[in-house]
């Protein structure tokens, strides 16, 4: 894309998210207020640590970089919410150029790059999530930046290239662990992709994988060193064991159960209203979580350490899932609506619009018609691949890795807000695509090729 058309994208990506700024309370509350306290005390020298007041116990149940990002901007510009949101409204207004470069590689049209930029600059749940201190907005870039240097490793078959996209992945992990496995598949691709092409293509993509994957490890090297030092337990997917008991404690529910959790994953506000009394619009303090929140106040209570509720969580966990396969299969359903739910405006729920208009047809037109358009984007989505074919296998492998790796683990609609910008880019080829413009994909020795879109 064109300077021209660089700022043709990053105005309006600016405006989206200074709307949000101007209509939002800024209030942080739950995740956000977690993180933000844990930078405040990171700043203050306090460590990795969640409580106000000493003592200032490590925290290892959360990822490092964004608490670390938020910590730098509070050293430096003392702990102001602005600069925080000045920051994360520029990651938004990156995050939306690199969707245009990933377009532009896919179809090689200019106009395509920049339609699917601006959409991505204004689509309102990307914009609305720069105003909280919430890891949503840095992680999608992470994730988009990652995914166009993969991209770019796959067409030229370069290890610098590849270095970059797995530092890039590095980062991403060290913002939210779930991605872990995906590099090596993302490396698995790049091999398969390259299989026909010969020995000596296939010697290439190999190393190249090779490189993505090694270089996945480098960035948790210093955040490993630190917490070696801090005498202090750090996994690089924490809490992926409470998220896969939260999960499969959803094969335990009773019929009754299942049908409230069945109009839970359609309507949080709908649910709420037909089963009232189980404070089902919070995510955290719900009906849903509340049995693993007695659950570990009960442990706690008992006296067990941290690694001892580890344990028993996998043993519970483990047990379920072996003794109810089938069932714990068949919930994943669930999950997989409440993943790509993803349409959802943070604004719409806050507290002060819900008790303003929460009974109103309006604000409940506006969820349910967010719901509706975000099922139709996934569909738009699946036959953006389809036109694709391999020439997007690794942007699919990306979608499908995130939506797979969420029907194993609880998911919440926030979850899939990194792999939004590449739905938009997606269903932006597929409407190309069914207004006649036929978007091909060959390969050519292997390698991906852009294509034009005619």
């Amino acid at each position: 894309m064109s300077r021209r058309a660089c700022a043709v994208v990053v105005l309006p990506a600016l405006l989206a998210a200074a709307f949000f700024w101007v209509t939002t309370e800024r209030i942080n509350r739950n995740d956000a207020a977690l993180y933000d306290q844990i930078a405040k005390n990171l700043a203050a020298g306090n460590g990795f640590s969640s409580k106000i007041d000493p003592p200032h116990n490590w925290v290892g149940g959360r990822e490092p970089l964004y608490p670390v990002m938020l910590a730098v901007v509070f050293r430096v510009f003392g702990a102001s919410l602005a600069v925080v949101f000045v920051l994360q409204a520029l990651m938004h207004a990156l995050t939306a150029l690199v969707v245009g470069w990933i377009v532009e590689r896919l179809t090689a049209s200019p106009r395509a790059a920049v339609g699917a930029a601006v959409v991505v600059a204004v689509f309102p749940t990307l914009a609305n999530y720069t105003v909280y201190t919430l890891r949503e907005t840095p992680f999608t870039l992470l994730v988009s930046l990652a995914t166009l240097l993969t991209m770019i490793a796959a067409e030229r078959r370069g290890w610098g290239t590849a270095a970059l996209a797995g530092l890039a992945w590095g980062a991403a992990i060290l913002c939210r662990g779930v991605v872990l496995p995906l590099p090596f598949l993302l490396g698995a691709v790049l091999i398969a992709l390259a299989w026909r092409s010969g020995a000596s293509a296939r010697l290439a993509a190999l190393r190249c994988a090779v490189v993505l994957v090694v270089f996945t490890f480098l960035p948790m090297l210093p955040w490993n060193a630190y917490t070696a030092r801090q005498k202090a337990d750090w996994s690089a997917a924490p809490r992926a064991w409470q998220n896969l008991y939260v999960r499969a404690s959803k094969a335990l529910l009773t019929g009754e159960e299942l049908k409230m959790y069945a109009v839970y994953c359609l309507s949080e506000s709908v649910a709420d209203r037909m089963f009232p009394g189980n404070n089902l619009r919070s995510v955290g303090e719900g009906y849903f979580y509340r049995s693993y929140q007695q659950k570990l106040d009960g442990m706690r209570t008992q006296g067990m350490t941290d690694a001892q509720i580890g344990n028993r969580v996998r043993e519970e966990t483990i047990m379920v899932m072996t003794q109810r396969p089938v069932r714990y299969a068949a919930t994943a359903v669930f999950e997989f609506v409440k993943f790509n739910s993803f349409f959802q405006v943070p604004l719409l729920n806050e507290q002060r619009v819900e008790a303003r208009y929460g009974g109103s047809l309006l604000i409940l037109g506006l969820r349910g018609l967010f719901k509706v358009a975000g099922f139709a984007l996934l569909a738009l989505t699946a036959i953006g691949l389809w036109t694709l074919g391999r020439h997007g296998a690794l942007v699919g492998a990306v979608v499908l890795y995130f939506n797979a790796v969420h029907l194993v683990l609880d998911s919440i609609a926030r979850y899939a807000v990194p792999v939004i910008p590449l739905y938009l880019a997606l269903a932006l080829i597929a409407v190309v695509q069914l207004a006649g413009r036929r978007v091909e994909a060959p390969a050519r020795d292997g390698r991906l090729v852009t294509v034009a879109a005619r």
